[in-house]
């Protein structure tokens, strides 16, 4: 915003609030109540004009004092790219899936191997066909075996999907822990 069109606004605020204050002490007294509820109705009127005005009016394209900075780009370097212009890559999306809440149990004698997890997706965009590793691990902490299976879901954007009994396949009779990882995905 230039600084003319910045005064107007910071004067439209101020004249709200005092109008409002004047307007609510007018309201007090019984001969001024019905002088008093149109001063606060103006008021607010004006408040409200001055704060649709700072939000409809987007980032300023000059330097120096008041210009609109975002947030994520405090302290970052000049020159980069905000993220909000491109996508994120395939590694930061793939940073920011994770499984939680994650149980197993072994069935058919120990030899099948049946999961209960839940995959999280903080990145900013929706991603399907989640691939899921879990590694197996002996009484030694040795990892003995892994499974991997896609999970055929859609992930929305920060949000969640729980997985209820998937079979994972065979599993090593010796494996007595396990944890999940993923490892691959698609855009939607």
């Amino acid at each position: 915003m230039s600084s003319g069109i910045e005064v107007i606004v910071g004067l439209t605020l101020l004249g709200g609030l005092a109008g409002l204050t004047a307007g609510g002490i007018m309201c007090v007294f019984r001969g001024a109540r019905d002088r008093g509820k149109q001063v606060v109705f103006y008021a607010i009127v004006l408040l409200g004009f001055s704060f649709s005005f700072f939000i409809f009016q987007g980032p300023s394209s000059g330097s120096g004092h008041g210009q609109n900075i975002d947030p994520a780009m405090a302290g970052a370097n000049v020159e980069s790219r905000p993220k909000s212009l491109s996508p994120p890559s395939y590694s930061e999306v793939l940073s920011q899936l994770r499984v939680t809440g994650f149980s197993f149990r072994k069935e058919l004698f120990g030899t099948f191997m049946k999961v209960n997890f839940v995959i999280h997706n903080d990145s900013s965009i929706p991603v399907k066909d989640v691939v899921v590793t879990c590694s197996h691990s002996a009484n030694s902490g040795t990892i003995i075996d892994s499974n991997t299976r896609t999970v055929y879901e859609i992930v929305g954007s920060r949000s969640y999907v729980s997985i209820v009994n998937m079979d994972m396949g065979l599993i090593n009779s010796k494996a007595v822990d396990s944890s999940c990882k993923i490892t691959a995905f698609k855009r939607v």
